[in-house]
């Protein structure tokens, strides 16, 4: 929809912001207050406008962290992945890194599972030897360390760029706990991890945004008891609230198991676990809707594929229709494609630029509307609630 005409007054008032937006500009320039060495006019701030965007290597993941299939994670911002254990978040943080080294990132895992080996890495395509690995047990050190190199660092290589995992949060101890381990103690930290998740979740968000990195941390969840037992167990995320609201974007993850029949040598046919699918839920976005989800494969044999879980949006769009179960027809090619051969490169490549555009549309947070266009919704809003009532 184009913008409306303005009127003279219209005219004026726009007039007198555009000139307050050079006042601004002059003000920072003579400014005599200290500590503004880093302000900046807000259209060309560096911390709050996202420069670059490093892919996951998923096109789905990245559609639900930034609701765009060739974004994913954010420059300057803290994103995190959670789920239970084996659903496959060290993967995803390895395949991200692998993108990140593509772009030019020095990759630094402080890592706290021993989880994130050089063999794993290498076989899905990234280099190791270009790679910072720090062992990490406890939260007070994993924030200090973790600033100091990013400082030292970036003092020493100040146009190097920094992508920054963290695997996982849900494994590190107090100093307390540590220390009582030595002295053969077995009391409660008392609420000391929460607290200190929180002062460090703070803190990583400043000096994420000041030396520009990007921040990438996996995270264990748990299940809380509902108020009622008609209703589910509430998804939590591990640690307490502080990187809940430190992060700019938290996806869910959760796991069901893809088996194909296999015959072995004496001709016997069973059923193997080939791979799992994770279904991806946005809990917490600054970019996108929260609660989209995306599906993902993780196959055993190939790793991930970059491709699965485009099908409905490309089918919404019609780049893609079912002329007859299990078969589906390309608009840009002339063969139908069956079901098990949906997702191989050469089936997508040629179209995924509009697959693209219609994500971004269809996905993106409404940044301006018309007072005609926000009365209509908030009427329909009106109507709906009192609807409910009269049900009631």
């Amino acid at each position: 929809m184009g913008r409306k005409p303005l009127n003279k007054d219209e005219e004026k008032e726009e007039s007198t912001v555009n000139a307050n937006k050079s006042n601004v500009a002059d003000f920072l320039k003579k400014s005599k207050v200290k500590g503004l060495e880093m302000s900046s006019v807000l259209s060309t701030s560096l911390f709050s406008n996202i420069q670059e965007w490093v892919s996951t290597g998923s096109y789905t993941l990245n559609k639900v962290m930034s609701g765009d299939i060739n974004k994913g994670l954010p420059r300057g911002r803290i994103m995190a992945c959670a789920g239970p254990s084996g659903v496959g978040k060290t993967y995803l943080l390895m395949s991200s890194a692998r993108e990140a080294q593509k772009q030019g990132y020095t990759i630094m895992v402080f890592d706290t599972e021993n989880a994130f080996d050089a063999d794993s890495f290498r076989r899905i395509g990234g280099n190791p030897d270009e790679v910072l690995h720090i062992p990490i047990i406890t939260i007070t050190e994993l924030r200090n360390k973790c600033v100091q190199i990013m400082d030292e660092w970036m003092l020493a290589n100040p146009k190097s760029k920094l992508f920054i995992l963290i695997d996982s949060l849900g494994n590190l101890i107090t100093e307390k706990v540590l220390n009582d381990i030595g002295e053969n103690k077995g009391a409660s930290d008392m609420g000391i991890r929460a607290k200190q998740m929180r002062e460090m979740a703070r803190v990583f968000t400043n000096w994420v945004a000041k030396h520009q990195a990007i921040m990438f941390v996996s995270n264990h969840t748990y299940e809380q008891p509902p108020p009622n037992p008609n209703m589910a167990p509430v998804i939590k995320f591990n640690g307490g609230e502080g990187f809940v609201y430190a992060t700019s974007g938290i996806v869910y993850l959760r796991k069901s198991a893809i088996r194909e029949e296999e015959v072995d040598a004496q001709g016997n046919t069973a059923k193997v676990k080939k791979g799992n699918i994770l279904k991806a839920t946005a809990e917490k976005n600054r970019f996108v809707p929260e609660g989209l989800t995306g599906e993902i494969y993780l196959s055993f044999d190939h790793g991930l594929n970059k491709w699965y879980g485009l099908l409905n949006d490309a089918l919404e769009a019609n780049l893609i229709t079912e002329p007859s179960q299990g078969w589906f027809q390309f608009t840009h090619l002339e063969n139908k494609i069956r079901k098990k051969d949906l997702y191989k490169s050469a089936n997508w490549v040629g179209m995924i630029d509009k697959v693209a555009e219609f994500v971004r549309n269809k996905y993106k947070y409404v940044t301006f509307a018309e007072d005609d266009e926000l009365e209509s919704e908030a009427t329909k809003t009106e109507d709906s609630s009192n609807k409910e009532d009269v049900k009631e």
